[in-house]
Order: structure tokens, then C-alpha cells, then sequence
């Protein structure tokens, strides 16, 4: 995802690249500190992820107006999904997961964080649907058939 993220972005953030994938995410942030445009704010929001401080995560990416690389808007919004999540905003959480899956109806993670929400709100039937695909996605994965059958008995009742 990374390189992605860094592949659209001005070349400037190279050092804040290397500096994010050796785990040196304060040299990272400092790098960042004092920049005030949407790149550097959705950097800052990632490195606070990063460190799972969300709610700074969340300050920083609600600065950007708009992302302006089109191919970046699915990941802002499942990192702005991810922030609200980790804050127990599931409201939020649920409407940035969807404008990602409306992107990118491919987007696991974001599936799946969703699929979880609606298991904790008790809404099983919609769970057991994106279940239903992720199992397909990957068969091998014990946690996600675990859970697949666990919403199999909540729907089947």
C-alpha cells in the first residue's frame, strides 16, 4: 500500500517513505511537522495510525479538503474508516468503508472491518452477505471461516 501512496505523491516524500518503512515514524512525523497541505496531512494521518493514535490520526486527515490523486481516495477513505472504527464511531466508520467499497468493490480490509461492524451492531444477515464473499476470498483463512459459521447459526435462528 505504501508504495502506492508514495508512487503518487510528489517525490519530496521519499525521505518520509524511507524513514515509514523502517519503522522511524517520530523522524517520519518531524519531517511532515510543519507542512500544512492534504499530502503531508494524509502522511501524518497514516504515521499516527501507525503508532494507533487515532484520534490524532483522525485531525489530521480531516484537514484534507479533497484527495486530489483519484487513486488515493479509496485508500484515504479506509484509513479515515479505520481511525473512526478504532474511536468506536461506527456511524462514520460505516459511511467511509462504503465510499471505499464503492471504489474499489475488491477492497478487503474494508469488507471485512464492515462485516464486523454490523456483527457488533447485530445485524447478522448483512454481515453473513460480505461473509459470504470474504470465505471465497480466502477459504484458508481460519478466523474468517470461524466467523462465517458463527453468523451461519445467528442467520439460520
Amino acid at each position: 500500500m505504501f508504495d502506492k501512496i508514495f508512487s503518487m505523491l510528489d517525490p519530496k516524500y521519499l525521505e518520509v517513505k524511507a524513514l515509514i518503512k523502517k519503522r522511524n515514524l517520530y523522524e517520519a512525523y518531524q519531517k511532515l511537522k510543519y507542512e500544512e497541505d492534504d499530502n503531508s496531512n494524509f502522511l501524518k494521518g497514516i504515521i499516527f495510525q501507525l503508532l494507533k493514535n487515532y484520534k490524532r490520526s483522525l485531525k489530521e486527515l480531516l484537514k484534507i479538503d479533497e484527495m486530489k490523486e483519484e487513486e488515493l481516495e479509496e485508500i484515504y477513505y479506509e484509513i479515515l474508516g479505520t481511525a473512526y472504527l478504532e474511536e468506536k464511531n461506527y456511524l462514520d466508520a460505516t459511511k467511509n468503508y462504503l465510499k471505499a467499497l464503492n471504489m474499489n468493490k475488491n477492497n478487503f480490509y474494508c469488507k471485512y472491518n464492515l462485516a464486523n461492524i454490523y456483527i457488533f451492531q447485530k445485524n447478522y444477515n448483512r454481515a453473513y452477505v460480505i461473509y459470504e464473499e470474504l470465505i471465497k476470498e480466502k477459504p484458508e483463512d481460519k478466523i474468517i471461516e470461524n466467523n462465517f459459521n458463527l453468523l451461519k447459526e445467528k442467520v439460520n435462528k
